[in-house]
């Protein structure tokens, strides 16, 4: 019987993922894709661990790159290039009056994550975990164990909701039922098949 469904929020509850940034940036500044990927993703890994800083992370792309740090757009880009997805924020509402909710998701500490709070403030959530603040990040079975912890389900109890696949997979390890988001129409018809309305 399943007791909590657990959200992501980047490419689920809002439409954002750095790969956007990634596309975005340098296309604007001429500046090889595969090699700012390459450089950033370390980047970011850490500072959602984390083990780093956005200032960190905005000197060591701007020295690689020789851009200056404001032309790295890191606050306006998340601006300009997210969205929230209502249909999910809704259907989280909705399904909370059975189940539990909880959201989990591989953050920084940066503006993103004060914006991110202010549509996640209309979600009704349990317990919202970010890897920044507990050290761990999704796909390491750890913090799926830890989430299961402290919301006192069993593995088989949950349901998870991401969009990439490494993510659902690693849930999937610990025994977590898992869906992966493609869009809102689909992840419904996913989670009626499991018996969740």
């Amino acid at each position: 019987m399943i007791k909590l469904i657990i959200f992501d929020v980047g490419g689920v509850i809002d439409n954002f993922d750095e790969s956007m940034y990634a596309d975005y940036l340098t296309k604007k500044l001429g500046i090889d894709r595969d090699e700012f990927w390459h450089t950033l993703i370390p980047l970011l890994d850490r500072m959602e661990l984390g083990h780093s800083t956005l200032a960190q992370m905005k000197k060591a792309l701007s020295r690689k790159f020789k851009v200056s740090q404001r032309r790295l757009e890191w606050d306006s880009a998340f601006e300009k290039l997210n969205s929230v997805n209502w249909d999910v924020i809704n259907l989280a509402n909705r399904l909370s009056k059975k189940y539990k909710i909880a959201v989990l998701t591989n953050v920084s500490r940066s503006r993103h994550m004060v914006k991110m709070w202010r549509y996640l403030e209309k979600v009704k959530y349990e317990h919202l975990f970010a890897s920044c603040y507990l050290h761990m990040a999704k796909p390491d079975p750890k913090f799926y164990r830890f989430v299961l912890k402290e919301m006192k389900v069993s593995p088989s109890e949950a349901v998870f909701i991401d969009n990439l696949k490494k993510n659902t997979d690693g849930a999937e390890k610990v025994g977590i039922r898992s869906v992966q988001f493609t869009n809102y129409h689909s992840l419904v018809k996913d989670l009626n098949k499991r018996g969740i309305r």
